[in-house]
């Protein structure tokens, strides 16, 4: 039986979120942690967004998520890394979010997933294939998802296992998008990372979401609950259906049924079981075709001339070779100087932070350089 806490949350006034995050966490019955456990809050920071655009999880949910585990003795942390990777864009967004606020005020260490090693090995390294998390989350006993509940435009919904994908180091999210460049593709990738990731306890910022053109570009629409479950493809079942889909319709919550991930016959809804508000929704089903198609041939091309490649500085570099060893694709080669091949590399950036000189740096693609220099931007 997969439970699915539903609870009323009218504001983001901290105690009333504080009350409604326990009830919901507790409705489901079951430990949340033990003392000693070391617990990553993964919350939604996409982008740089200040808490009212509601294109993140607000800050206040994840408050009430640390006093909670604190409770029970855990060691708690904040973790994420934001999209596309480009270097400051997870640091700017714990400041912008309101999760660097949070953490001082808690005493709690960010945990900036960036520019990381990553996991290799998994077992479903076959459709993984090249998008590895960071290997900081096995330091980690417990990851919780805490996802904004959001349309999106590619994936209809984004909810809790669409939220991990921000355990993918750097540019590696982006990455993810052009192999997995169709949305059955990216479904099965998402489904895999979470069984990979294997979250505890996902607990969805539902107070206000984001509608339209999300999980971005929507505006804020209201409906006032905090959804928990162990099974976040259950909870994603449950909350978007309270949007006005049709759960079976969004294609991560179909691939995890087809893996045997969700039996929604087996879903069990604690709390309210009425209050539904229908979002409005992205696109039309034909435009979806159409955006599929469109990304089934040039999403690799768009990924080459929009995301950030590491590169050498010649001036700074002192031929160590601590970058050729650490690389976890081992795509650097050292010869007369540094060379990397960018046909293999993954885009998680770790060379830059094991780099002793500072010497590797993030350059703009050519195409991109050009565009920039013809619009004067």
């Amino acid at each position: 039986m997969s439970r699915v806490a539903v609870i009323r949350c009218d504001t983001y006034e901290r105690e009333e979120v504080a009350a409604a995050v326990r009830q919901a966490a507790q409705s489901l019955g079951t430990e949340i942690a033990s003392s000693g456990e070391k617990v990553l809050l993964k919350p939604n920071l996409i982008e740089a967004l200040p808490p009212e655009a509601s294109g993140t999880t607000h800050p206040e949910v994840v408050r009430a998520l640390v006093g909670l585990f604190r409770e029970k003795g855990a060691e708690v942390y904040i973790g994420d890394s934001s999209r596309f990777g480009n270097v400051g864009n997870t640091s700017k967004a714990f400041e912008v979010c309101g999760m660097a606020r949070v953490a001082e005020e808690e005493g709690v260490e960010l945990v900036n997933l960036e520019a990381d090693d990553v996991i290799k090995e998994t077992p479903e390294r076959d459709i993984l294939q090249k998008i590895y998390p960071a290997k900081t989350l096995e330091a980690f006993d417990r990851i919780v998802s805490i996802p904004k509940l959001k349309t999106h435009m590619l994936m209809k919904f984004s909810g809790a296992p669409k939220n991990l994908v921000g355990c993918i180091p750097g540019g590696g999210k982006a990455l993810a998008h052009a192999i997995g460049n169709t949305t059955e593709k990216f479904a099965r990738m998402v489904v895999a990372l979470t069984k990979v990731l294997k979250p505890s306890l996902s607990v969805m910022d539902g107070i206000w979401g984001m509608e339209g053109n999300g999980p971005v570009y929507g505006e804020p629409r209201k409906l006032g609950l905090i959804f928990a479950s162990e099974n976040p493809f259950a909870l994603d079942w449950v909350a978007s259906g309270r949007i006005g889909y049709e759960p079976r319709e969004v294609e991560i919550i179909a691939s995890a049924i087809e893996e045997g991930e969700l039996v929604p016959e087996e879903i069990e809804v604690i709390g309210d079981k009425v209050l539904q508000v229908d979002f409005l929704k992205p696109t039309e089903e034909k435009a979806r075709h159409i955006l599929d198609h469109f990304l089934s041939r040039l999403s690799a091309v768009t990924f080459a001339v929009r995301v950030p490649r590491p590169t050498v500085d010649k001036s700074k570099c002192t031929r160590c070779g601590e970058c050729v060893e650490k690389c976890p694709e081992g795509v650097i080669s050292l010869g007369s100087r540094v060379k990397i091949d960018y046909s293999g590399c993954i885009y998680c950036y770790y060379c830059m932070r094991v780099c002793p000189e500072e010497a590797i740096v993030l350059t703009n693609p050519r195409m991109v350089k050009f565009v920039k220099r013809v619009l004067k931007i």
